[in-house]
């Protein structure tokens, strides 16, 4: 029987957790870039397949984010919990993210073609209804995420564990998302959201690298 150290095992636990939280972002810069646009049945029948495509590449993403941050959360573990918290606010996030793509890229577009198909072409009521309930759940994921950026960017800064500009990073990445709600900025658009995607990338690919080169 082979024994392994539990350092060893916490070290590629951490590495693991940092390449999924690299290969997550990539997938959901991916997600964005290719993001076809036009919300009305004519729109959603004309990208039908790249919509279907994009929202389930979106959701794969959710599952490499939602290990690397469990990574992330047992690195920065503090005696308070805080750690866990902002796991538990990530999760939140994230399932309702999960959601947020089924609905929009799998549910409306299958509902849409199959009302098409029927002859049914009075449906505009029915998929406003359904972008309404996407737009809750848009906000509860950038909410989620946010809130947990924000708590991990402080436990870095105190516990000087990565370099400290990343923690304030994370600081001002909230301090401006709390600025765009203020403005009454979207953040339910294409637009919108592509904003908060990139600049949250850029924190979680940086504590993502640095996670996956971590010693114990």
């Amino acid at each position: 029987m082979i024994f392994v150290k539990n350092n060893d095992m916490e070290d590629k636990f951490y590495k693991s957790s940092g390449i999924a939280l690299m290969i997550g972002s990539f997938l959901l810069v991916a997600t964005m870039v290719l993001h076809p646009i036009g919300a009305d049945p004519a729109s959603i029948m004309k990208s039908f397949n790249l919509a279907v495509f994009t929202h389930a590449m979106a959701i794969v993403a959710i599952l490499f984010l939602g290990f690397g941050f469990l990574g992330l959360c047992k690195f920065l573990k503090d005696r308070y919990g805080f750690s866990s918290f902002a796991y538990v606010s990530l999760v939140m996030a994230l399932i309702a993210g999960m959601f947020a793509g089924t609905i929009n890229g799998l549910v409306i577009p299958f509902f849409v073609k199959k009302m098409v198909d029927m002859g049914q072409t009075n449906i505009d009521n029915i998929v406003k209804f359904a972008f309404i309930f996407n737009k809750c759940l848009d906000y509860i994921l950038v909410s989620g995420m946010s809130l947990a950026i924000l708590i991990w960017s402080l436990l870095m800064i105190n516990k000087k564990v990565f370099p400290t500009y990343l923690g304030y990073f994370g600081v001002l990445f909230n301090v401006a998302f709390l600025i765009g709600l203020a403005i009454n900025f979207d953040y339910s658009t294409l637009t919108g959201f592509s904003v908060f995607v990139f600049a949250m990338v850029v924190w979680v690919v940086s504590t993502g690298y640095l996670l996956s080169k971590e010693k114990s």
